[in-house]
């Protein structure tokens, strides 16, 4: 199979290339090849989300059109993705936002944990001693719906111990609560409007939620909000890791039996 990396030049924009590591790593222990995709539109799919529906169209179209002739010209079979907007917005299978605006992708696009749940059963992990708090990120755990998907993926790996976020403020019975509705936003999209402010979002995040948990690393489901815990971390100069989904994994997986 032959894979295309959607958000190849996101994750050095966001000074998180580990994904993209990580990522080709995954792919060819899986025994697949992998294309990198270089684009001028790099992960358009947020304007959306940021509330510019008068550039969505336009974007939309331009980033069809290159993805069509990576596709076509590398014969790729399958497109994958560690951050959440892009899958949000071209899933078919999610019947995501710029499906419902009539744009389809020539081929199927996977987030990493879909990617590793439906390939499950095929995984060898090895042992990874450590004790993790998962972040599920805001657009693919509650507007998406992938939340059992990348838990299931680490219940199969030996001696990691996950913990979900533990945010009591906001238990309300009457809403059935889950720890993805819950997990505490590191603000990763002020990347875009309030870069400055970012890095205190999620430091804030860190020191309320996951120090007193006393975990090793804080894991993001999403690249973008890997990338503010990332810097979080660094600002508060905390003794843990911030680590993306990918990372993660790749750090346990030894093939495909």
């Amino acid at each position: 199979m032959r894979i295309l990396l959607y958000g190849w030049d996101t994750s050095p924009r966001l000074g998180v290339p580990e994904i993209c590591d990580a990522s080709v790593s995954i792919i060819k222990k899986m025994g697949h090849e992998y294309v990198p995709h270089k684009s001028k539109v790099i992960c358009a799919e947020a304007i959306g989300f940021l509330g510019y529906d008068n550039l969505v169209d336009p974007l939309a179209k331009a980033t069809l059109k290159e993805v069509e002739e990576v596709v076509s010209k590398e014969d790729v079979d399958l497109i994958l993705t560690s951050y959440a907007a892009p899958y949000a917005a071209w899933s078919k299978e999610r019947n995501g936002f710029l499906v419902q605006r009539g744009y389809e992708l020539p081929v199927p696009i996977e987030h990493m944990a879909t990617f590793l749940y439906k390939n499950l059963d095929k995984l060898k992990f090895k042992e990874l001693p450590m004790r993790i708090l998962l972040h599920d990120g805001c657009t693919l755990g509650r507007k998406m719906g992938v939340v059992e998907e990348p838990r299931k993926v680490l219940a199969k790996i030996p001696k990691l111990e996950v913990l979900n976020f533990d945010h009591p403020e906001l238990y309300v019975k009457e809403r059935n609560l889950k720890p993805w509705d819950i997990s505490a936003c590191p603000g990763g999209w002020l990347d875009f409007t309030l870069p400055e402010l970012m890095p205190y979002v999620a430091s804030n995040v860190i020191r309320e939620y996951a120090l007193p948990r006393e975990v090793d690393a804080v894991v993001s489901t999403c690249g973008n909000g890997y990338h503010a815990f990332k810097a979080g971390v660094k600002h508060g100069k905390f003794p843990i890791k911030a680590m993306a989904y990918a990372n993660l994994v790749d750090m346990a997986l030894e093939g495909v039996e």
